[in-house]
């Protein structure tokens, strides 16, 4: 079985008491399991799940049914009826992050070009695919040094938007061992929001650029 290189995700949790000062922070590191498969059933349940606190276009309403090798990776089942839902993680493979030092600087541009490749792989894969009336790409991430900041999110919304693939939903989520992980919608983004996205500097930027 495909056996994914990855860093340690984790995230910092402290503990509050009433009328007491709050105690030390404490790292806690998301356990997964070691092959690709076992991470993919794992990070789609938990996004099940956490979706729910989110008003995201399509509500999933039941766990993730894994489909076989060679289909659409989930079938889930949301208030649009039945949809499809494939996995795809950022991870830039020879690039710091696995092994050796944590980059401590990224441009967003080049990153959301990195994952909108991503999306284009898999929307050549998928262009001719009609089990399911819909299709959600959900990208997501398993290493702290690539997480997607508000900036990189934008650049991907700005690019999806106008863009000619196959995906009616486009998410982002970064999973925790606890639930209460980090959800974003990258697709799809109204007139409105699109407008208001090419009025930002790094979404002006990536257009000089592609």
């Amino acid at each position: 079985m495909h056996k994914k290189p990855r860093g340690t995700p984790f995230h910092l949790s402290v503990t509050v008491g009433t009328g007491q000062p709050p105690r030390e922070m404490e790292k806690v590191e998301l356990t997964l399991p070691i092959h690709k498969a076992g991470i993919e059933s794992v990070v789609a349940e938990k996004f099940a799940i956490d979706a729910r606190n989110y008003d995201l276009p399509a509500q999933i309403i039941s766990p993730p049914i894994q489909n076989q090798e060679n289909d659409i990776d989930f079938t889930i089942e949301t208030n649009l009826g039945l949809m499809g839902l494939e996995l795809v993680e950022y991870a830039p493979v020879g690039k710091a992050g696995f092994s050796g030092p944590k980059p401590t600087t990224y441009s967003p541009v080049e990153r959301g070009r990195e994952v909108l490749h991503l999306i284009e792989k898999k929307n050549q894969k998928y262009r001719d695919y009609k089990r399911f009336p819909y299709l959600m790409l959900l990208v997501y991430v398993t290493d702290n040094a690539w997480d997607l900041d508000i900036h990189t999110l934008n650049v991907i919304q700005f690019l999806t938007h106008t863009g000619n693939h196959i995906f009616n939903f486009i998410t982002y989520y970064k999973p925790m061992q606890q639930t209460g992980g980090i959800v974003h919608r990258l697709h799809p983004v109204s007139d409105s929001e699109y407008n208001a996205l090419g009025k930002l500097r790094v979404p002006r930027e990536c257009q000089r650029i592609i």
